[in-house]
């Protein structure tokens, strides 16, 4: 398949179907539930000779570099050494199995009725391998179509979410983690084929959507994405929170900082995987926000007040600085910033005790004023939000740690809030829906275009100092954002909105 255009090919009849080697070396068909293998290569007038009319019929068909692993009534059958000995034995199975897929690390199909994933282990020490086994992976729903290809698999579930499985081999024939990652998907026509007739299918070119009578393809990297639990659950009655800072957190050591609005502030050690308290200031009645860098914890309470700490003990000190209470603060290596509840947006760089006023963006509306503001550890970039729409600071470097002027970055929905790091910046829009700025650089701040991650909705999301992402999921608990990627062997040269395109 061309680069930029799409060459299909007609073959009759059309109730034929066919399956084939990445480099069209093997190639099979399925007519009136006979198996044909190609002789020539592939066109319209490719010829075909019978290679399988066992056990009462043939179904599906798979091939790998040199099987094909195929379905029939009666159960599963297996030719190896392809194309040139062809060699037959028959596969036990425990269950009737659809959807097989398979590749040079694993074998992989659906439990016909239940939809959960089967495997074939042992493929190590003998070709046909040993024995199924049958996996319900945490993420997906009932399975209808699953696909494996090199370390990577994939399946769609009946709810119309498609997932994504990586470190596949020998070993591990379901992946390194039964915890499948999530792939965002474009929003389809429900109309055009209910979700258990979708069927997903990879190759070198990319991965492959059939959905009714309409194909997509993901010709760039695919990611898929994940956030466990992260708190044990012998301290489930203390997850709970509606705030959280995770700047102090670096590698393995540090602190997540998390609280509710009415409680004491909770440091979470992720290295140790739990908890000690600190009190809030004993003038202050509620926490509003916190704030968080390395060796700092910086917190603004129901009144306005800031106060800060080491962030492992309840040794506050008020700020005396600040002109007027405040909404929503943002410390970096280079500067302070602030927001006034009044709307005015303050600057101070590190080191001074002198907070400046910064001109609100020009193209704020006249009813709205500023309400938060974020800064990346490094200080290069600041983002302040306002009625759902978000601005970068341009220009900032450490001569000028103030920057020069607002740019404002566009998304068709509102912006409610935002982590932003030393390299990516990450939203959350007025649905609780992830979002990842593409583009972003020194030189364009405000990126490109917002891509939506993660069809996964979060309370609040924040970065650790080396820009990974945490969040507050819709059950108020912690969880930690784990990604892969999947690189097709091709890459297109240009960046596009969605990894996926219509056919």
């Amino acid at each position: 398949m061309d680069s930029s255009t799409y060459g299909f090919l007609i073959f009759e009849p059309v109730e034929t179907s066919l399956t084939l080697k990445d480099d069209e070396s093997i190639i099979w068909r399925i007519h009136r539930k006979v198996a044909w293998c190609a002789v020539d290569s592939l066109s319209t007038t490719t010829r075909f000779e019978e290679c399988a009319a066992d056990g009462g019929g043939v179904s599906e068909v798979s091939v790998g570099t040199n099987s094909a692993w195929y379905l029939t009534n009666e159960g599963v059958s297996l030719q190896m050494e392809l194309p040139e000995k062809a060699i037959f034995s028959r596969v036990d199975r425990d269950w009737t199995l659809r959807s097989i897929s398979v590749s040079d690390e694993a074998v992989w199909a659906i439990r016909d009725g239940v939809g959960s994933l089967v495997v074939r282990v042992g493929l190590a020490r003998c070709k046909m391998g040993l024995d199924w086994i049958e996996i319900v992976p945490e993420g997906p729903s009932k399975l209808v179509s699953v696909c494996v290809y090199r370390s990577y698999g994939f399946a769609l579930d009946d709810s119309g979410h498609l997932w994504m499985s990586s470190g596949i081999d020998h070993h591990h024939p379901y992946g390194s983690s039964d915890s499948f990652y999530k792939v965002c998907l474009p929003v389809f026509d429900a109309r055009t084929a209910p979700a258990h007739a979708w069927t997903v299918r990879a190759a070198s070119t990319g991965l492959f959507l059939s959905v009714g009578k309409v194909m997509y393809i993901a010709r760039s990297a695919v990611s898929g994405h994940k956030f466990p639990r992260e708190v044990p659950g012998k301290f489930d009655i203390l997850d709970n929170f509606s705030v959280i800072s995770a700047g102090s957190f670096i590698g393995s050591t540090g602190y997540i900082h998390l609280c509710r609005q009415d409680s004491e502030v909770f440091v979470y050690r992720p290295a140790r995987r739990n908890f000690v308290t600190i009190t809030i200031p004993s003038t202050s009645q509620a926490i509003v926000s916190l704030c968080a860098t390395i060796g700092r914890l910086s917190l603004i309470d129901s009144s306005g007040r800031v106060f800060h700490s080491d962030g492992e003990s309840s040794n506050w000190e008020a700020e005396t600085t600040l002109p007027e209470p405040v909404c929503s603060i943002a410390c970096s290596k280079l500067s302070c910033w602030a927001i006034t509840c009044t709307g005015s947006i303050l600057f101070k760089q590190l080191g001074s005790s002198v907070w400046n006023t910064i001109t609100a963006p020009s193209d704020v509306d006249s009813d709205v004023t500023p309400a938060q503001v974020f800064s990346s550890l490094n200080g290069i970039y600041v983002w302040v939000l306002a009625g759902g729409r978000g601005w970068a600071r341009a220009n900032i470097n450490e001569r000028n740690p103030a920057g020069a002027r607002w740019t404002e970055t566009y998304h068709t929905s509102e912006l409610c809030s935002l982590a932003v790091g030393d390299n990516v910046v990450w939203a959350l829009d007025s649905s609780g829906q992830l979002l990842r700025l593409r583009g972003l650089a020194a030189g364009n701040p405000a990126g490109n275009y917002w891509r939506p991650i993660s069809q996964t909705t979060l309370r609040a999301i924040s970065v650790d100092a080396q820009s990974e992402l945490w969040a507050i999921d819709m059950e108020n608990r912690l969880v930690r954002h784990l990604s892969d990627v999947y690189m097709p062997d091709r890459l297109p040269a240009n960046d596009t909105q969605s990894p996926f395109e219509f056919i």
